[in-house]
């Protein structure tokens, strides 16, 4: 590749971002969002997803899709991910004791952290904040198992032994979907938000026959992204 001024400043913004997560993660500088999950059913809340987020004094607001990544190919994302894990159970222990009420957690896993190490580890979260495992859900995207696939599916099966709930993300975006819901121990998929907001007839049958085999495979469904009312009747139809 010819040399361009662009291809120094990427670099640039690397290392800098790759300094400044290094005392973020020191100083404990990152906070969760909270996204409401809906049950379609009964329209009451069922519970939410854990986001992390991240706002540098120097850099800004910094977006999950250029930290994440980096963290992950640094080896950041366990320790990262271990302090998500943490918060997540510390705020559902938090919601329950207030409100007297079962809701569910999801956290998003990536790769890096299927460890053999992972299970025990939230075992132990468990029973530090007295959470039913049922009230925690972890999320794995497909193209996270497509990667020594035997080590990942026996992580994932020691944490469904757990009695967690194993989400699969992304659903439809991915390589090898059907495979993995037949093999892997996963209760619920999650629709991916491109097909949720699409509002032409391929987004809606790809709706559809998830819907379809979901309930054959007796799954449940979440849509993501919906953010109009048509989108919400339409999933409600």
């Amino acid at each position: 590749h010819h040399f361009s001024p662009d291809m120094a400043d990427a670099l640039y913004r690397k290392m800098t971002l790759r300094h400044h997560l290094t005392l973020a993660l020191e100083a404990n500088s990152f906070e969760l969002y909270y996204q409401p999950i809906v049950d379609l059913n009964n329209h009451k809340l069922k519970g939410f997803e854990a986001l992390i987020r991240w706002h540098d004094e120097e850099l800004g607001q910094v977006s999950p899709t250029e930290f994440i990544p980096l963290a992950e190919e640094t080896g950041q994302i366990v320790p990262l991910g271990k302090w998500i894990l943490k918060t997540a159970c510390q705020q559902l222990a938090s919601w329950h004791n207030k409100y007297d009420h079962t809701f569910i957690m999801s956290v998003n896993l990536s790769r890096a952290q299927l460890q053999t190490s992972l299970a025990p580890m939230i075992e132990t979260l468990i029973r530090q904040y007295n959470i039913n495992p049922a009230q925690l859900a972890l999320e794995l995207t497909e193209s996270a198992m497509l990667q020594e696939y035997d080590e990942a599916k026996q992580c994932l099966e020691d944490l469904a032994t757990l009695g967690l709930e194993l989400y699969l993300d992304d659903f439809g975006t991915g390589y090898s979907s059907l495979s993995q819901l037949q093999d892997l121990p996963i209760s619920t998929v999650k629709l991916d938000q491109s097909f949720v907001q699409g509002e032409h007839k391929g987004s809606q049958a790809i709706i559809e026959a998830t819907r379809a085999i979901c309930e054959k495979l007796d799954l449940k469904v979440v849509a993501e992204g919906v953010e109009t009312i048509s989108q919400l009747k339409y999933l409600q139809n």
